[in-house]
């Protein structure tokens, strides 16, 4: 049977490239605290609408984010909002994606909290359309990973049980998730970094993502 495997979008194929010298101008020496209050705050604002049985829009929670961090900062929203929009509207692929991609067998799709539109942009933008099957996004279950109701869009398209599929993502949350829910999960540790303590430990941990080509044969 051919793999099934199913990739998270931003942080594990693309990458939000944030060494912009725009933004670099505006934040200064903020920049670093500005990005990660930034990352955290979408995170927040997505479980947060998910667990109160709540919908918005992903494009609308990253915009809100960063107003939030503009005002924690002093920093003038006109001036940050259109670079940070137009970053991650345009995602680089990471260098081992392009080497992966070029080597892996097996059916490949997007799962991600992101935008279709955004989405489809980015796997047109890079060019790797020819090897993704399918975009299943967040909007259309109308939840946010980690809910099962997001997880559940793979199984029920390939018609198989999630034990049976490979997901893969660099963030720890999203791997946790995905094992709930029954995934054989893949955890791309580019830095080295310690993983959570909410579960045991993912089924496979890879600090590229060409080292998946030699899982699962």
């Amino acid at each position: 049977m051919e793999k099934i495997i199913v990739f998270d979008a931003y942080g594990t194929l693309f990458k939000i490239d944030t060494e912009s010298e725009k933004l670099n101008a505006v934040l200064g020496s903020v920049k670093g605290a500005f990005l990660d209050l930034w990352r955290q705050k979408i995170l927040e604002y997505s479980w947060l609408t998910a667990l109160a049985e709540q919908w918005e829009g992903f494009n609308n929670i990253v915009n809100k984010a960063i107003h939030f961090c503009c005002d924690t900062f002093d920093i003038e929203l006109d001036e940050v909002l259109p670079i940070l929009m137009d970053i991650y509207e345009h995602p680089r692929l990471f260098e081992d994606a392009k080497l992966m991609f070029s080597s892996l067998k097996g059916t490949c799709s997007i799962m991600s909290n992101g935008e279709l539109e955004t989405l489809r942009n980015a796997v047109s933008e890079n060019e790797i359309g020819k090897y993704i099957d399918q975009i299943f996004y967040a909007a259309k279950a109308q939840k946010f990973k980690v809910s099962p109701k997001v997880y559940r869009m793979a199984t029920v398209h390939y018609n198989t049980g999630p034990g049976k599929m490979f997901f893969v993502s660099s963030n720890a949350w999203d791997i946790a998730g995905a094992n709930f829910f029954g995934y054989t999960t893949v955890w791309v540790n580019r830095s080295g970094k310690i993983f959570d303590k909410l579960i045991e430990k993912p089924d496979y941990e890879i600090k590229s993502l060409e080292e998946l080509k030699d899982i699962g044969n």
